[in-house]
């Protein structure tokens, strides 16, 4: 059997579908998936990460979270999919560029193939790349429309990247984890991005829950979806679990109104840095 099939990107996040650690075969289309469809940027924390199509960017940690695998099964994999040159990976500062060899054979529009900058060599790839340009308008035209499609929204890796923040601190203070972003969670926290300025605001927020003691402390009752209500982030970032003694009567000093003003001003540069007044 050949050919390709077109599936939808939220297949993972299906309620359909129990949720379990992800096969070695859905690992690599979950791959597929994430990875760009044509060339971009993408930010990831303080960095911006050039991508061409057919590559992502993850951490070890991040893919560990995605699959649910312990992270040395995450990088044998790889390695074992890079000896068989499924993929080719390039890592720095904590993140992984994974590029997906032959991405083509799997995201190619239908009745057109091209490849990707990274395999432009060779005899194979040269006589497929004439007979491209033998094939003239028509080819032209299907790339056209399909490199014209929008990319994806940027509150798609915002939301992405609060996830890994959150769960980044949860690791460190034995918060629960987020296994699962369902289309209902991603709403929230998109919502909640909103509010608080971006994904600055929000790791504002989340380092005023891992500072404040009373939220540390013997419980069970703090977690993600607790922190995606309008009403408890707003109480966290008013500064009402902040650490504070019987002496901290000047507002001036109060944390969260330190915080809420350093979201604001974030928030304010991003809309100034777009143009927007």
């Amino acid at each position: 059997m050949s050919g390709t099939v077109n599936i939808a990107r939220d297949i993972f996040d299906d309620v359909a579908f129990k949720d379990q650690p992800l096969t070695e075969r859905e690992a690599f289309i979950w791959m597929i998936m994430e990875a760009s469809w044509k060339d971009r940027e993408r930010r990831v924390g303080e960095q911006v990460v050039p991508l061409r199509r057919g590559q992502l960017v993850a951490s070890i940690r991040f893919l560990a979270d995605a699959w649910k695998w312990p992270k040395s099964t995450v990088s044998r994999y790889l390695d074992r999919l890079k000896n068989r040159d499924m993929i080719g990976t390039a890592s720095g500062t904590g993140l992984t560029v994974i590029t997906i060899n032959k991405y083509n054979d799997y995201q190619s529009p239908p009745g057109s193939r091209w490849d990707t900058p990274e395999n432009e060599s060779g005899t194979a790839t040269g006589q497929q790349r004439d007979k491209r340009e033998e094939g003239g308008k028509k080819d032209k035209e299907e790339r056209d429309s399909y490199e014209s499609l929008p990319d994806a929204p940027s509150h798609v890796d915002a939301v992405s990247e609060a996830v890994t923040v959150y769960n980044d601190a949860a690791s460190r203070t034995g918060w629960p984890r987020v296994q699962k972003l369902t289309p209902q969670r991603r709403k929230m926290l998109s919502a909640r991005l909103r509010d608080c300025g971006g994904t600055d605001g929000w790791r504002v927020a989340v380092e005023k829950a891992e500072a404040s003691r009373f939220i540390r402390g013997p419980n069970n009752w703090f977690g993600f979806d607790w922190l995606c209500k309008t009403a408890n982030l707003t109480k966290l970032m008013e500064g009402n679990y902040d650490d504070r003694s019987s002496s901290q009567q000047d507002p001036s000093t109060d944390a969260g109104t330190d915080a809420i003003a350093r979201a604001v001003r974030i928030r304010q540069a991003q809309r100034a840095d777009r143009g927007i007044g």
